[in-house]
Order: structure tokens, then sequence, then C-alpha cells
């Protein structure tokens, strides 16, 4: 019973720690980057899509605000945000392998949610 209430107490201290950092280090791994390549200035292909999902992610789940987005990411601009959130809204629609990656992501996240 211990055991049992101990683990619940666990994973409630788990799901407090959904931060951006957290988002962002959850989609590098998912797209077998760093966490330092997706806040670079690289602009390959390799980085900037899995850049936007990360500010899709952080933007749609935890209610930031653009500008905050964007300075997490070192851009001058939360235009770069919005821009980002319109293209993976748009490739959700597709349902395509983009779509079923960032599907994978949310289900992450909302396991370390309450």
């Amino acid at each position: 019973m211990i055991e049992s209430v101990l683990e619940d107490v666990r994973k409630r201290d788990k799901r407090a720690d959904v931060t951006p950092e957290f988002i962002a280090d959850l989609v590098a791994e998912h797209f077998h980057l760093k966490r330092e390549d997706l806040i670079s200035r690289r602009q390959d292909r390799q980085v900037v899509v899995p850049r936007q999902v990360a500010m899709f992610l952080i933007y749609e789940t935890l209610g930031r605000r653009s500008k905050d987005v964007a300075r997490f990411f070192g851009k001058k601009d939360h235009s770069t945000v919005i821009h980002s959130c319109d293209k993976v809204k748009a490739d959700l629609q597709t349902d395509g392998p983009l779509a079923q990656d960032v599907k994978v992501l949310k289900l992450k996240i909302k396991e370390m949610r309450p």
C-alpha cells in the first residue's frame, strides 16, 4: 500500500516538470537531435522542422505567449513562432508523418501532466 502511495506521489512530481525545457528535450530526443540544435541558428530542414514542432507544442500545450516562446529559442521576433505554429497546424491537417510525430509527442507530454 505504501509503495502505491509513493508511486502516485512520484508521478505527480514528474507531471509538474512539463516546462519549455522539457518539451524541447523531448522533441530533440524524438528527432535525434540535441536541445542546443533546436535553439541554434541552423536553418537546415533537419533542425527547422523539429524546432517548429517544439515551438508549436510549447505555445499550444503550455499556453505560453509567442513572445516568450521566441525568447526561449533565441529569436528576436514573435512572428517566427506564429509562422511555426501555422506551419505545424497545416501539416497536422494532412495526417502525414509529421502529424504522427506531433501526436506521439503530445501523448508523451500528456502523460506528464496532471
